[in-house]
């Protein structure tokens, strides 16, 4: 009778889990239905029938189903309890920690005990990281890696990280290299903290892939000590892949002895890697010193360091702009003086005003489409964000038909960004997926800009309907795993509104761009308690300054703004790319865009 009570009044009061977890039913006894095979006992359905009865209860509301799931967490079929603990992972369901701790204890297949410990990871609290920590002396090199790996995106403060922080150095000393490889990778996400010296031990180890997570994980720590191994393995024999995980390292150390070897690098590359992979990390320095930069400009007289040496200035950005006016007041060669010239156009950032532009009336569609048809794409993204501000009628169905012709990126470029900056989500008539599939098209192909790739991806983040948030959903999740830091970023920022809870597992990624990004735009309220957990750690200890920016910011609300500025069109060089103090820089065709986060209503 309660139960019939309850979903009476979910077909009546909306409420969040409504839009964040799922959709509420269409009828009292649709999730029975649904749920049967899990709970059939005359005649019992097959393992894979009651595995794929859990799959479809994904549809509906962690609180209507929660019940199934705790039920399936005693079923005698393997893979009906690790897809169980899959969506208890997934959705943090909180009554799924106690059986999954007794999972872990006593359960006998490792892919199992895997899928359990994800999920008492999402709170490890007394019992729960007692276990998980233990765990990581398992006789089972995959278990003891995923312990290691769990640990370290665990959001734990206190003693808490004190423990975990002396487990993970202890596995260090691994037998398998897997583990070594999680644990260095772990202690690297923790940031700074005990453990410099033991970590610079596997500079010589012998798997090249334990090598780069512990270049990477010195570099995350911040610790100047760090410095002279990095320069020893530097000078060693190590395959390229390790040596750009150095490189990139010990530019992330402060010092101005590091500033000297990063320059000496420069014109004497290590073996293994070239110039370029030298002027990148050159140009991720968080502080680039004056002495540094005065040594770029210098080379740019030499021909075989010039273009290296432009291409490091501009990634090291403002902060080279003073030494490269002076270069120019003193006096160049007319060559070097056009190239200067040009980085220095691509340096000075346009004021954030608005373009002077007389915007037409809502309901004047054809003077709209041509500014969103504009062959410069400032006035493209300016056209869209003003437009998305207040949507007139007219915007979906325009969007809805250009985009079932299958127009180039080009010609779309303005209506998808248009889309993207709404601040309501989008259902198109029928709810067709035609048009979806066409922005995943767009969001997956890999020879677009990075800027264009990343406005379909948001635009994926504004569908409304029951199929169409389903694809959407499936195709963020892919993209999650996105090898370019720039398009992870744009699925936290276009998961936001449509999966929190996918938007959240960004604040765990291992580049700063994505956790930066998910930081802007989530509140605690979106957030599991382990997240929200995350989130504040984020806020105090990560290694990026931008990213604990972020963290402390106010979140923003659904939607977002683009705010577009000019950039010169450069010939050897993309636009810059990285995260500005408001938001998440991308660049296209010229120009440089901001997403911001809306302020919340």
């Amino acid at each position: 009778m309660l139960r019939a009570l309850t979903l009476a009044l979910a077909l009546v009061i909306p409420t969040a889990a409504s839009t964040d977890e799922g959709r509420w039913p269409s009828w009292p006894t649709e999730v029975d239905r649904v749920a049967a095979p899990l709970v059939a006992v005359q005649r019992p359905a097959q393992d894979r029938e009651r595995a794929a009865a859990l799959v479809r209860l994904q549809r509906f509301p962690t609180a209507l189903i929660e019940d199934h799931l705790l039920l399936a967490l005693d079923d005698p079929a393997l893979q009906v309890r690790r897809e169980a603990l899959r969506i208890c992972y997934m959705r943090r369901v909180e009554s799924c920690l106690e059986p999954a701790t007794e999972q872990v204890r006593t359960g006998s297949a490792p892919s199992l005990r895997a899928a359990a410990l994800r999920v008492i990871a999402t709170d490890p609290r007394g019992e729960r990281l007692d276990l998980l920590l233990q765990t990581m002396l398992d006789p089972s090199d995959a278990l003891r890696a995923e312990a290691a790996q769990l640990a370290g995106w665990s959001a734990v403060t206190g003693e808490a990280r004190v423990r975990t922080r002396r487990a993970l150095l202890a596995k260090l000393s691994d037998t398998a290299s897997v583990v070594r490889q999680r644990s260095v990778t772990a202690l690297g996400l923790q940031g700074p903290g005990d453990g410099t010296l033991a970590i610079a031990r596997l500079l010589e180890d012998p798997e090249p892939s334990v090598r780069a997570a512990a270049a990477t994980a010195l570099g995350h720590m911040r610790d100047p000590r760090a410095s002279g191994a990095l320069l020893r393995a530097i000078d060693g024999q190590n395959e390229g892949n390790v040596v750009r995980a150095m490189l990139t390292a010990l530019a992330r150390l402060p010092g101005d002895d590091v500033s000297a070897a990063l320059l000496r690098y420069l014109d004497d590359p290590p073996v293994g890697v070239g110039s370029l992979s030298v002027a990148e990390a050159i140009g991720s320095r968080p502080t680039p010193e004056p002495a540094l930069i005065d040594g770029l400009v210098a080379r740019l007289r030499e021909p075989a360091l010039r273009a290296v040496g432009l291409r490091a200035l501009m990634w090291i950005g403002q902060p080279a702009k003073p030494a490269l006016q002076t270069a120019l007041e003193r006096g160049v060669e007319p060559e070097l003086e056009r190239e200067v010239q040009r980085l220095l156009d691509a340096l000075t950032v346009a004021p954030a005003a608005k373009p002077d532009v007389a915007w037409p009336d809502l309901d004047d569609v054809g003077t709209w489409s041509t500014h969103l048809r504009s062959v410069d794409v400032v006035s493209q993204l300016e056209a869209a964000s003003t437009l998305a501000a207040d949507p007139p009628p007219w915007l979906v169905g325009q969007v809805h038909a250009r985009l079932q012709r299958a127009l180039p990126m080009d010609g779309m470029r303005g209506w998808v960004a248009a889309m993207a900056a709404l601040p309501m989500s989008v259902a198109f008539r029928g709810d067709t997926l035609a048009p979806w599939g066409r922005l995943a098209a767009l969001a997956t192909d890999v020879t677009l800009a990075e800027g264009d790739r990343c406005l379909a991806t948001l635009a994926l983040g504004r569908a409304r309907g029951r199929r169409a948030e389903a694809f959407a959903n499936a195709v963020l999740h892919d993209l999650a795993g996105d090898g370019s830091p720039r398009v992870r970023s744009c699925v936290a920022l276009g998961a936001r509104d449509l999966d929190p809870a996918l938007a959240g597992l960004f604040l765990l990624d291992a580049d700063p761009r994505p956790r930066a990004a998910a930081a802007h735009v989530l509140s605690d309220p979106d957030l599991s308690t382990a997240l929200s957990r995350r989130r504040a750690v984020l806020r105090r200890l990560d290694p990026d300054p931008r990213v604990r920016a972020a963290a402390s910011s106010a979140p923003g609300g659904p939607g977002l703004r683009l705010q577009a500025e000019p950039t010169a069109r450069i010939a050897w060089r993309n636009p810059p790319l990285w995260l500005g103090d408001a938001g998440v820089v991308l660049g296209t065709q010229g120009a440089v865009w901001t997403a911001l986060p809306r302020p919340k209503s």
